[in-house]
């Protein structure tokens, strides 16, 4: 399986998330294309513990977890 990054990197300021718990900004979205046997388009978001500073790639289902606070 081949993936190579696409130029579409869009960067969210100041997007906050949370599951109830713990408080996460979104550091950045990706999408990559795959060009191996099951071609297609793998997206996911970077996102960052606002306390302890560690960061984590999580994809479409695992954000849909997540709530956006405004």
């Amino acid at each position: 399986m081949k993936l190579r990054p696409c130029s579409s990197v869009v960067v969210d300021s100041m997007r906050y998330l949370t599951h109830g718990i713990h408080l996460y900004e979104v550091v950045a979205r990706r999408t990559v294309q795959n060009f191996g046997l099951l071609r297609g388009t793998i997206r996911y978001t970077i996102i960052r513990d606002c306390v302890s500073e560690a960061t984590a790639t999580l994809d479409e289902l695992n954000l849909a977890a997540l709530s956006e606070v405004s």
